[in-house]
């Protein structure tokens, strides 16, 4: 039962961590422009890096834990994950 909490939550903690984040960045400019990691067509800040790291972990590691859950949630855990995993990227890269 705790691996399958521990899968479906992830998502909404996830959600909440891209929030504040988005929240935090709107309200402070803690994004410095010209302190920017790669080169082409994306380059990102440290923060940014550090953001999106977090967030694609968050998920990915709950998806991992949420397999060991119970046979009948498998399905939500690991479509809920995918869904958010891919809001991630969406939301960082685009």
């Amino acid at each position: 039962m705790r691996a399958s909490l521990l899968g479906l939550a992830t998502p909404i903690v996830s959600i909440a961590l891209l929030a504040y984040f988005g929240w935090l960045y709107s309200r402070t400019g803690m994004w410095d422009a010209s302190r920017t990691v790669g080169n082409g067509q994306y380059s990102f800040t440290h923060a940014e890096l550090m953001v999106m790291r977090a967030g694609v972990w968050l998920q990915a590691l709950g998806m991992f834990v949420g397999l060991f859950g119970r046979p009948r949630l498998i399905t939500a855990i690991v479509l809920s994950s995918a869904g958010v995993l891919s809001l991630w990227f969406v939301a960082t890269l685009v």
